[in-house]
């Protein structure tokens, strides 16, 4: 596409050197229509590659929380894009994430779910605490181009074919010597404890 519309618009000035001015100015707008949605879909493409496909439920990264002697928590997020380590504060961890769901044409067309995470943050249980405190929260996200969820969210009615499922996350307390192995489904994050205390 953007070919098209880069040709369309050589095409374009050509014609308008000629003093045609009907159809250079019809070649030059059609081939800058087509270089802006060319641009358009690149962004979206790009973005894309962002998330992670979810065919069934599959496995995203284990958590490890252990106490540090300043009062706060170091939490280790192992997972295929390597292990990270994060001090976080309060009484649980909640991993924020964003999912893509297609449906109708675009699933017979072999679109599956994707995902993304978007970040780690501390979490306080009661209302009260948390009003008084202000809580880390690390981005686990890098959006490259146009964030197609974002786009997608904010105009669901143009794309009834796919659902961008909102702010899923999953919290789990903040206990030292506790792990989580947190997995994702078509329904969204899940953690599951795998050691005891």
């Amino acid at each position: 596409m953007l070919l098209m519309g880069f040709l369309l618009m050589l095409s374009g000035i050509k014609k308008l050197r000629c003093r045609c001015l009907v159809s250079g100015c019809g070649r030059s707008v059609m081939g800058s229509v087509f270089l802006v949605l060319g641009v358009l879909l690149l962004g979206v493409g790009t973005n894309l590659y962002t998330y992670h496909r979810l065919v069934n439920e599959q496995f995203v990264g284990l958590i490890s929380i252990h106490k540090t002697k300043n009062g706060l928590f170091e939490v280790v997020f192992k997972r295929s894009a390597g292990t990270e380590r994060y001090e976080l504060d309060g009484d649980a961890w909640q991993l924020d994430s964003k999912i893509l769901k297609w449906k109708g044409v675009a699933y017979l067309f072999g679109f599956d779910t994707v995902f993304r995470l978007e970040r780690l943050s501390g979490r306080y249980r009661h209302i009260d605490v948390a009003k008084k405190q202000t809580v880390r929260m690390f981005s686990l996200a890098e959006p490259d181009g146009i964030d197609l969820w974002d786009w997608v969210h904010e105009h669901q009615s143009w794309v009834p074919w796919v659902d961008a499922i909102y702010g899923n996350s999953v919290y789990m307390p903040m206990e030292n010597g506790r792990q989580y192995e947190i997995q994702v489904g078509l329904t969204g994050l899940i953690a599951r404890p795998i050691t005891d205390i």
